[in-house]
């Protein structure tokens, strides 16, 4: 689960969504074989339990196809079959949850799905979707092209697609919808963008050849812009599309967040395990930018088996309030980290309380780090080089 999986996890991911839509568009076609309901089924409950928003995408994907192939009762039933399924097949996880904690995971990771109306405008603006990253707003420009035009002919099923993603998970809509948002770009490229350029050089041709006394001959020969499309030519503008877009996610993502712990690190972490007491607290302080990209911070709970008051990944599935204020919190820490360091002390005291240890995962750090050393009120209990753990004075109460 380190940094929501990562593109590693996403990518299969996606593949358990687009075999299940495969296997969903083969069901009206083969009514009397069960296999594709069955393998459509399998897909459904895999895409579900590596990510639940997953399992959600590939449900609406799947019944999206059925019910456009097969707008009628049958139809329902199927999708209805698919969900029964799926359900059966992932019991063992969703039981074992409702039997060792109730309802309360379920709710609080619901509170974190960001189902509110400020999140639906992503749908409703395509170059949206893509503004993570600059490289992908030509591909934004094509796919609204590819979404006018389908809709011009009536070709609703990859725009509704879309709409749904963002609507029925919304929180990592963006990367959901880089299915329908391949196809519709293909769309715009193959049935816009190519007969318009086709047009172009025909056009530039036969000027260049007409010149020469070539055109008539050149124009009876060369009749490309009167061609449809092949098939193929939309398979293959689909594969170039998800190419670039997996190809722009990596160049501009941060190369950092596939980074593992060191051994240094995992050492000071089993050290905290073996010489700090079972209920003790800790901040934990790296040098991440950014909570999702904290592997220090993410690890520190499991490795050292210690509270961590400065740890958002994992807190959805407790409660979704304490979720939401935990990043806000660590946000205003990692600021406050990054352009206030020699005051970073004051801040930890005035926001965080009944916190025994501060570990500071930065390699070779001055143990003077934020300043906590100068306030007399810590003293190192470790170093190893990259990383330092200070221990909290005590306060002594005075007697009456």
């Amino acid at each position: 689960m380190a940094n929501h999986g990562g593109w590693g996890y996403t990518i299969r991911r996606l593949f358990f969504c687009l075999i299940a839509a495969y296997q969903a568009n083969r069901i009206p076609q083969l009514k009397r074989d069960v296999r594709p309901l069955l393998y459509c089924s399998l897909f459904l409950s895999m895409a579900a339990l590596s990510h639940l928003e997953w399992g959600i995408t590939t449900f609406v994907t799947i019944s999206l196809l059925v019910l456009s192939r097969q707008p009628s009762k049958r139809g329902v039933g199927l999708v209805i079959a698919l969900a029964a399924i799926a359900l059966i097949v992932t019991s063992p996880w969703w039981l074992t949850v409702l039997i060792r904690h109730g309802f309360d995971p379920f709710l609080a990771a619901s509170k974190t799905g960001e189902w509110d109306s400020s999140r639906l405008e992503g749908p409703l603006s395509l170059l949206g979707i893509f503004n993570d990253n600059l490289g992908n707003v030509p591909l934004g420009v094509l796919a609204l092209i590819g979404w006018l035009l389908s809709l011009a002919r009536r070709d609703w099923v990859i725009p509704v697609w879309l709409i749904a993603i963002h609507v029925t998970t919304p929180r990592h809509g963006a990367t959901a919808a880089t299915m329908p948002i391949a196809i519709l770009a293909a769309v715009g490229l193959a049935q816009f963008v190519r007969p318009i350029l086709t047009r172009g050089v025909v056009f530039t041709k036969n000027r260049i050849n007409a010149a020469r006394g070539f055109g008539s001959r050149l124009a009876r020969d060369y009749p490309l812009s009167q061609r449809p499309l092949p098939r193929s030519g939309v398979v293959l503008g689909v594969i170039a599309v998800l190419c670039i877009l997996i190809a722009t996610k990596f160049i501009y993502t941060n190369s950092s967040r596939l980074i593992g712990l060191s051994p240094d690190e995992r050492s000071a972490m089993a050290w905290i395990k073996e010489n700090t007491p079972s209920e003790a607290k800790f901040i934990v302080l790296a040098n991440s930018l950014s909570w999702q990209d904290d592997r220090i911070a993410e690890w520190f709970p499991v490795l050292a088996d210690r509270h961590s008051l400065t740890t958002v990944q994992g807190l959805e599935w407790v409660t979704g309030d304490d979720f939401r204020t935990r990043i806000v919190s660590v946000k205003e820490l990692k600021h406050h980290q990054a352009v206030a360091i020699n005051e970073l002390v004051g801040y930890v005291e005035s926001h965080y309380d009944s916190f025994q240890y501060v570990a500071v995962f930065i390699p070779y750090t001055n143990p003077n780090y934020g300043g906590f050393i100068e306030s007399r009120q810590y003293r190192v209990a470790y170093n190893n080089g990259a990383a330092l753990v200070l221990k909290k004075a005590e306060r002594s109460s005075s007697l009456l």
